[in-house]
């Protein structure tokens, strides 16, 4: 079974995703105790907080409903999946760290700096770690809840524990374990893993199938989504995050309106977007090289830009969205890299 519409989802947010690391991520406000009375989000704030940071929320989203949907029908999914995962993030998260930090260390110390290098991973893979910590995660959820016996009304409920847990742990490390709360502890990705299994649920109920119902579902998750955004804005960026280590003016990943947005975003992709497009379909194929490479190529590239007066970050993004999308055609020969 194939769904259309992911392929759109892996094109757009590749695309958004590369324009948040070239573009946008140098421009957003950062934490400071002397905006937060009358703070006012630019432009750029609020694209980069609800639209560009939803790309890692929504591959999550797509690949645990994906692993959720297969598991039953593979028998030997589970390892074949933990497989593919481990050797995409060893691979790209070793060229990264010793390509972009120029950090050897790897190979020169213990296992436990090499575990705790993937985990905390100072690149950009951080989410193939959680992606493998949850898959492995729901073999002991469907331990407890067999395939098939999860009502959405019961997997809705588990989705919005899960959302609150997540909400919870950053107080929990910083305010009882006294411990840093980064955007990529596993924490913060735990309601993907519930989202999967809702969507499953909605998939297999037919909801998803029928354009009213699927209406509605996606209608009342597109306002939830819209509603938690505004309230995030009016009060979780007036909150004084000095102990959050990133410095955002909000967390990047710890808020509800993206774990709905990603829900909402999946299930009208699903339930609206059915007809195959040839072009997108080639251009999704390359989508997870592109996220792979931007950064290596704009960090290879910044000479040249210099070199030849490039200076507008726009420009930049263009050509190495470009050369990111050629250099991963040329690589689709070793498809356990892209």
């Amino acid at each position: 079974m194939r769904f259309h519409g992911f392929d759109a989802l892996r094109v757009f947010f590749c695309v958004c995703v590369s324009y948040w690391h070239i573009v946008a991520a140098p421009k957003v406000t950062r934490f400071a105790p002397d905006i937060l009375q009358g703070f006012v989000p630019t432009g750029t704030d609020i694209l980069s907080m609800n639209l560009l940071l939803l790309a890692v929320p929504v591959f999550m989203q797509v690949s645990m409903f994906l692993y959720v949907l297969n598991r039953e029908t593979k028998a030997d999914y589970f390892p074949r999946r933990m497989r593919q995962l481990f050797i995409m993030t060893l691979f790209w998260a070793t060229a990264h760290n010793i390509i972009l930090e120029m950090d050897v260390r790897l190979f020169l110390v213990s296992l436990p700096y090499f575990l705790g290098y993937l985990i905390s991973t100072n690149t950009s893979f951080y989410f193939l770690v959680s992606l493998m910590i949850w898959t492995a995660g729901y073999e002991a959820v469907r331990r407890v809840f067999p395939a098939g016996e999860l009502s959405a009304a019961r997997a809705t409920g588990l989705w919005v524990a899960s959302m609150l847990v997540m909400l919870a742990a950053p107080w929990f490390f910083q305010g009882v374990l006294q411990l840093p709360y980064y955007y990529w502890n596993p924490m913060t990705f735990i309601p993907y893993l519930f989202g999967g299994i809702l969507v499953r649920s909605l998939l297999d109920n037919g909801t998803l199938d029928d354009a009213s119902r699927a209406g509605r579902v996606v209608g009342c998750l597109t306002a939830l989504w819209l509603v938690l955004s505004v309230l995030e804005w009016v009060f979780l960026s007036r909150i004084a995050w000095p102990g959050y280590p990133d410095k955002y003016i909000m967390p990047p990943y710890a808020r509800a309106s993206l774990c709905v947005g990603a829900l909402a975003i999946v299930c009208g992709a699903m339930a609206f977007f059915r007809k195959h497009h040839p072009l997108l379909e080639r251009l999704a194929g390359l989508s997870f090289g592109v996220f792979c490479l931007h950064l290596l190529l704009n960090h290879w590239l910044a000479p040249f830009f210099s070199m030849f007066a490039v200076t507008d970050k726009t420009v930049q993004y263009v050509l190495v969205l470009m050369l990111s999308f050629a250099v991963t055609y040329c690589l689709k020969r070793y498809p356990w890299l892209v």
